[in-house]
């Protein structure tokens, strides 16, 4: 009788084991992952302009750190403590080549020209882990909200439109009111051909989460970032920056002329509330471009 309570006490063990184990790959592989943006030393750092990329971190053979060309950091907004970062760098000849000609003519005349501030000059916009494999859903008050983001974090004096952000990622986006249509649906489906994950706002809720893990999607939600906006952090955007006229080439009639300049040292810049945060944000870029070799 003994040795039967023993017996069935080990069965009970077992059980609980064997239940413990279920329930942990039921969290582990059942549900979506919840994450902030925060990259790795695996991380691809790249610059895209119009949804094409300019250059990447293997095309940057070395990083200025050198205070006369503008490296560090400066106090831009005092009342604000907002702080300016900034870290130039040198690119292949190659890369610098097919850079220059893909920003070639990128700014556009706004009146009679005569100085750079009459031109509207195209945008660089630089990543890191652009999310090219992944579809993106926001749910609609999100959208509302962040429908003008600010082209720096912590700078509201000046605004894009959210689509030419998600128009860099070039692959699907959709906004949902207040669930997936069914119209949507299709599309989602037929995406999944194209892009195996799916990114979602916080908002979007767990039923839709389901319908998109049911389709086969590996969905990861992006929590909001109390010190960026939430398409900065759901698509890895670190920074924006307008060409010049003078990179454009502006002044030079064809890329064949013998005026048609390149140029390999160029500066990836941002903005961060604090200087803690601002050193963060460079040091962050610094690593990433430093293991992208």
């Amino acid at each position: 009788m003994k040795s039967k309570f023993k017996l069935n006490k080990l069965y009970i063990v077992l059980i609980i084991v064997i239940i413990t184990f279920l329930v942990g790959l039921f969290f582990v592989f059942g549900r979506p992952v919840i994450v902030n943006s925060d990259s790795n030393n695996n991380s691809r750092f790249e610059a895209v302009m119009d949804g094409n990329v300019l250059f990447s971190g293997n095309d940057i053979i070395s990083i200025k750190k050198d205070t006369s060309l503008g490296f560090g950091l400066q106090l831009i907004d005092k009342q604000n403590d907002i702080y300016a970062w900034t870290l130039p760098f040198i690119l292949s000849t190659n890369a610098a080549l097919r850079f220059a000609k893909m920003t070639f003519h990128k700014c556009t005349p706004t009146g009679n020209v005569a100085s750079d501030s009459d031109y509207d000059c195209s945008k660089t916009y630089f990543f890191i882990d652009r999310p090219v494999d992944s579809i993106i859903i926001m749910d609609n008050e999100l959208y509302l909200e962040e429908q003008e983001v600010p082209i720096a974090p912590e700078m509201a004096s000046q605004f894009i439109p959210i689509k030419d952000v998600l128009n860099q990622v070039t692959s699907s986006y959709y906004v949902i009111n207040p669930s997936i249509s069914n119209d949507q649906l299709k599309e989602i489906s037929a995406d999944f051909d194209n892009y195996k994950k799916a990114i979602v706002s916080p908002g979007v809720s767990e039923t839709d989460i389901k319908l998109l893990m049911a389709i086969g999607y590996k969905v990861t939600i992006i929590k909001k970032d109390d010190n960026e906006s939430w398409i900065w952090s759901a698509t890895g955007l670190k920074s924006i920056v307008s060409i010049t006229p003078g990179i454009a080439n502006m002044g030079v009639s064809t890329i064949d002329s013998p005026e048609f300049k390149t140029f390999s040292q160029l500066t990836i810049t941002g903005n961060a509330k604090g200087i803690d945060l601002a050193k963060e944000s460079l040091s962050g870029i610094i690593f990433i471009l430093e293991n992208n070799k």
